[in-house]
């Protein structure tokens, strides 16, 4: 009779054990992973980052007709869900966020985001006579400025979390991110019947 209740006992602790961890696909149990506030906001950073660089390709990749301009439309998309989302993370976040996670934020805006940003907006304003031609020209601009809007908000309330000792060279990046959106949003605002003689679209230099 004990030997009985034992192995009721244990096939009652597999089957506890069994539905207490989740489970993988390969059948192998793992532990949930916890992540702390500056840990969420870098994966963001970083996804947004590969949005933005996926966004530059693809607008890079039109090198001739422009007649189909949906996987330029797609790429800007999935830089709107990217900040979208690194938005509603960091409003999540109630207190400053560590030093070293804060550190590793403002390296990952000024070496990757910052940069990327820039070239993204750079190849954009080189292909504006070709948006034009399609007749996107208003696509464009209103996706630089979804981007600028969400830049802003992100920013602002990414700023208020972060250690004091990173916050110089975080609003650098934040700055340099908003300038180069700016000048798109501008360039984009005027017909290229309407830019200056002198003007040549994309001409900025990309100071990096």
């Amino acid at each position: 009779m004990l030997a009985f209740k034992s192995i009721l006992l244990l096939a009652f602790t597999w089957a506890l054990a069994a539905t207490a961890l989740p489970v993988s696909d390969g059948g192998n149990p793992k532990q949930p992973i916890i992540l702390l506030p500056g840990q969420v906001v870098l994966r963001d950073l970083s996804k947004l980052d590969q949005a933005v660089m996926r966004l530059t390709f693809k607008i890079n990749d039109k090198e001739g007709s422009f007649k189909k301009v949906k996987p330029i439309v797609d790429a800007f998309r999935a830089v709107d869900k990217a900040n979208r989302r690194a938005i509603e993370d960091v409003q999540t976040v109630s207190e400053t966020i560590d030093i070293d996670s804060s550190q590793k934020i403002a390296s990952l805006l000024t070496k990757d985001v910052a940069v990327d940003v820039r070239r993204a907006v750079k190849a954009v304003m080189k292909k504006k006579t070709k948006f034009e031609a399609v007749e996107a020209r208003d696509l464009v601009l209103n996706a630089l400025k979804r981007m600028k809007n969400d830049h802003d908000n992100f920013s602002a309330k990414l700023m208020e979390k972060m250690d004091n000792s990173t916050l110089v060279d975080g609003n650098a990046a934040v700055a340099s991110i908003s300038k180069a959106l700016d000048e798109g949003i501008e360039r984009f605002s005027r017909r290229s019947s309407e830019v200056h003689p002198m003007e040549d679209d994309g001409a900025e230099s990309d100071s990096e």
